[in-house]
């Protein structure tokens, strides 16, 4: 006697949920379990779980030969989740379960992983995986114990948490072998004496608790007004990561929208304490920099998984000891410099391996040309040049327009040419060499009114009290001329040195006994 029964669950990705149907058939013939869909590793692994959680139930196999299938069947499979959803097909389609329950399984999302012992486990992506069922128009949900505050963040779902795979067999008016009673009492009790959640965490660091740091402060509340980045510099133990720790506390909470989003990530991620309700507290995440680069930008086979990036949406992404260092030629014209520095900015948001110039030269995959790109893009942001040039042109001629926006931009005439024309495309091929050998000189900025902003990587400046101690070290004979200079890194010449003091000629017998 053949049987079929159907039941629903869901699968992810990324945070996107689909609903997926799954397709029992029960025939008679050798014991076989076939699994079709489209299931990952995870998924096929299904079937020894249900099994054994199923025999655990007191189900005997006998001669018959299961199919089920995952529908669509193009849509990958992934994660444990599938676990309950099959087993109650599976159950329907051999008879064990009452005809009227057919119904309520066909319309209702079953989300949990089984153990060998029918217990239902806890899965990650409950939260987008219930949001799915509800943009389905599915209004019933069964999901794991451990998970019903997070399903119940979605308003308007009829959430049943279970403990163990007999108590929804007795629920849908299957027979519970009285062994199998023992478990799921045994799985209740070990949910009511679970601990509550992590109420009485710690609060969060409050940048108010800070005194002084009013510069630095300053920089924070900007930073978080503007929604711009940040860069903290200072010698260790001065409070760069204090800081940077408190400044979620001054971002605004999050919207609903951006709290849904921000929840199902920690969710996918399997970081989220339901109990504590939506996250609405801007995140802070914060990477060692000994984290690899999977763990940062996120990735994994199967179901990929969040990394400190994603978790960091909406929030803070503090990047602390960050060792990427670049050398930037200071000998150029600043045009060039920045392109420089941004392009090894590219290097290091991409992770890139290698450290020294020379090894560029053996590379051939593009990716210099593709960081070029992205420095000009960075430095000429497309929409608003896409809207000044060719206004400036029109008013101005080619000649003044470019020197114009490269004065604005700061950049060279070669890199603008690059832009203007290759990239984006706002001028004509023939333009591309007269923009290139545009130079432009003192009379451009005061015919065109610009401003000739200082020059950047101009040198270092030290605090006043350091040159004053290495001066006293020089006046009182304890460095030599070239080391107070090198100490003070250009900041003073040899000839802005004081005299030595003048000393009698036996002086030094003083000196050395």
């Amino acid at each position: 006697m053949s049987g079929l029964a159907r039941t629903l669950a869901v699968t992810l990705t990324g945070l996107t949920g689909h609903i997926v149907e799954v397709e029992a058939h029960c025939a008679p013939g050798l014991p076989a379990f076939t699994l079709v869909g489209l299931p990952d590793a995870a998924v096929r692994e299904s079937r020894e779980r249900v099994r054994a959680a199923l025999s655990t139930c007191g189900v005997t196999w006998g001669e018959r030969r299961l199919t089920v299938n995952l529908s669509p069947a193009d849509l990958p499979k992934t994660g444990t989740g599938f676990d309950v959803s099959m087993a109650l097909a599976v159950l329907a389609a051999r008879g064990e379960l009452p005809r009227r329950a057919l119904a309520s399984l066909a319309g209702t999302v079953f989300i949990g992983e089984l153990g060998l012992d029918a217990s239902v486990r806890p899965v990650r992506g409950v939260l987008p995986a219930v949001h799915a069922a509800a943009r389905a128009g599915v209004e019933r949900v069964v999901v794991p114990a451990q998970a019903r505050a997070e399903a119940r963040l979605v308003p308007g779902m009829r959430i049943l948490a279970v403990s163990h795979l007999g108590e929804l067999i007795a629920a849908l008016g299957g027979e519970v072998p009285a062994a199998v009673t023992g478990l799921v009492e045994g799985a209740r009790g070990r949910r009511r004496h679970e601990p509550a959640g992590s109420a009485d965490r710690a609060p969060a660091p409050d940048l108010a608790d800070v005194v002084g740091q009013a510069g630095a402060r300053h920089a924070l509340e900007v930073a978080a007004a503007g929604g711009h980045h940040i860069l903290l510099v200072g010698p260790p133990g001065a409070g760069k990561t204090m800081l940077a720790e408190r400044l979620p506390s001054i971002l605004p909470p999050l919207g609903p929208a951006d709290a849904v989003t921000v929840t199902s990530i920690h969710s996918v991620a399997g970081l989220l304490d339901a109990e504590r309700g939506l996250v609405t507290t801007p995140p802070l995440r914060s990477p060692h920099h000994t984290a690899t680069r999977a763990a940062v930008i996120g990735g994994g086979s199967g179901m990929p998984r969040p990394g400190d990036v994603s978790l960091a949406h909406r929030g803070v992404l503090l990047l602390d000891e960050a060792t990427a260092v670049a050398v930037v030629n200071a000998s150029r014209k600043p045009g060039r410099r920045r392109l420089s520095a941004v392009h090894e900015l590219g290097h290091a948001l991409v992770q890139d391996e290698y450290t020294v110039d020379w090894r560029t030269a053996t590379r051939d995959d593009g990716l210099e040309s593709r960081l070029d790109r992205f420095a000009r893009a960075v430095l000429l942001p497309a929409a608003e040049l896409g809207h000044l040039f060719p206004e400036s042109e029109a008013r101005e001629g080619l000649h003044d327009a470019c020197v114009r926006i490269g004065s604005r931009f700061r950049v060279d005439m070669t890199t603008l040419a690059i832009r203007l024309v290759r990239d984006l495309s706002l001028t004509g091929a023939d333009s591309f060499d007269t923009i290139r050998q545009i130079r432009t000189t003192k009379s451009d900025f005061i015919r065109l009114n610009l401003v000739n902003p200082p020059e950047e990587f101009a040198g270092v400046t030290q605090p006043l009290l350091y040159q004053q101690a290495v001066l006293r070290l020089f006046e009182g004979e304890r460095i030599s001329a070239q080391r107070a200079v090198e100490l003070l890194e250009g900041t003073v010449g040899f000839e802005d040195l004081p005299p030595y003091p003048e000393g009698r000629f036996d002086d030094i017998w003083d000196f050395v006994s």
